[in-house]
């Protein structure tokens, strides 16, 4: 009985002796995402020496947006305020070249947290010597077999033109997507359907985007053959051919 005293005495001045640890204490800290919105068009369009790009994205009373942080809010020299005006964007691009460049609007709060909205603008360089007859209208695919989608082409300028369901799809994903190529037409009939990120943003999902390449334009029957490379599936390119309806 004695041993058994001594030894619970002992484990009491041991559990004593142990120092406890405090725990970490946490940090809580608000993350705030300026909220942006813009008076931008979702989308413009001009041709390289014939558009003057800068006056088409135009302001509404001297502003092109506004953005909101009422957590910590934004710095501006020196000063805190929950919201700022946008009086200019920021090109983000090449526009002395065919592409498609963002317009962005961008907003930092005063904890160093951004956010950006874009709008695209879509520059065009027309052909040196563009195919001078309007070919716009609806085109049927008709090969690797017939389709009931419709392909559109919509004339921008001489041998520029605008292609609606430019993979040639016979998927109504693809078909009715608001998503356009750029089909450049030379007088010697060179066909030139520019390559930009089409895929991600159709409602069938992403396919990776894809390539056009080997066009060809038969003026006889207005009819277009292109080789399709989809990103996702490289090994197996589909020549797709389209004729004016």
């Amino acid at each position: 009985m004695k041993k058994l005293s001594l030894l619970f005495s002992l484990a009491i001045i041991m559990f004593a002796g142990c120092k406890k640890e405090d725990p970490i204490a946490s940090t809580v800290k608000k993350v705030s995402i300026p909220q942006i919105v813009s008076y931008l068009d979702d989308s413009y369009q001009g041709i390289i020496g014939i558009d003057d790009f800068a006056p088409q994205v135009l302001a509404v009373d001297g502003f092109y947006g506004y953005a909101v942080d009422t957590i910590y809010g934004f710095n501006v020299g020196g000063n805190i305020v929950d919201t700022i005006w946008f009086t200019d964007f920021v090109w983000n691009g090449d526009t002395t070249e065919t592409d498609v460049v963002s317009l962005d609007l961008i907003a930092t709060n005063a904890d160093g947290v951004s956010n950006v909205v874009s709008s695209d603008f879509v520059v065009i360089g027309p052909p040196a010597e563009p195919y001078l007859t309007d070919i716009s209208g609806s085109y049927s695919r008709t090969s690797p077999s017939a389709a009931s989608s419709v392909v559109v082409l919509e004339r921008v300028v001489d041998g520029v033109y605008k292609v609606f369901n430019p993979a040639f799809s016979g998927n109504t994903c693809w078909t009715n997507a608001d998503e356009f190529g750029i089909l450049l037409l030379s007088a010697d009939l060179t066909a030139d359907f520019l390559d930009f990120d089409f895929g991600s943003t159709f409602a069938c999902g992403n396919f990776g985007g894809f390539t056009v390449t080997k066009e060809s334009f038969d003026p006889a029957d207005n009819s277009f053959c292109v080789l399709i490379t989809q990103l996702a599936f490289p090994d197996t390119p589909t020549t797709r051919c389209i004729v004016k309806d």
